[in-house]
């Protein structure tokens, strides 16, 4: 079984100056929360659609991803999702502390981590704007059902195991 360690480095960007700020590994992953490297791509039946239609075969979008278990669905940045070619084939409906029975676009893709030879694919996962907290998806429930997450505060550190 494949195991990506994350280990949170312990500084981050102060908020009135931008300066680096030194704290330890333990207070950098609770303020910035379990975020990992990741690429959204289409999932590869639509990536075999394209190539068998001989269109442009789009490049994954890199980036951030949190994983959130207070989220049932898993969610996409809906500019990323656009930038990797996914194509809505649903809407869906979106409750959160600020929205209740919001309308988003559902897609279809698989998300790979970078420099490891894994990957998830959730059945469906729904377009947000998540751009603005730097992220280009929240890895939710749906997608952690697959997994092993080990949220270790104590040391700064996060595994997901497929």
């Amino acid at each position: 079984m494949p195991i990506l360690n994350i280990q949170v480095e312990g500084s981050k960007a102060g908020k009135d100056n931008g300066a680096q700020i030194e704290m330890p590994p333990s207070q950098a992953l609770m303020e910035a929360g379990p975020r990992l490297p990741v690429a959204i791509a289409p999932t590869d039946e639509h990536f075999s659609a394209l190539a068998n239609q001989g269109k442009p075969l789009p490049a994954p979008v890199n980036g951030l991803a949190m994983i959130d278990t207070g989220a049932a669905r898993t969610a996409v940045d809906v500019d990323a999702a656009k930038q990797a070619g996914l194509i809505a084939v649903d809407s869906g409906v979106v409750h959160s502390a600020t929205h209740e029975n919001a309308r988003a676009p559902v897609y279809m893709c698989k998300f790979l981590f970078p420099g490891w030879s894994m990957q998830i694919s959730p059945a469906t996962v729904l377009g947000l704007s998540l751009a603005s907290q730097g992220l280009v998806a929240l890895i939710g429930r749906d997608a952690l059902s697959q997994c092993i997450f080990v949220y270790n505060g104590s040391d700064g550190r996060v595994s997901l195991a497929l």
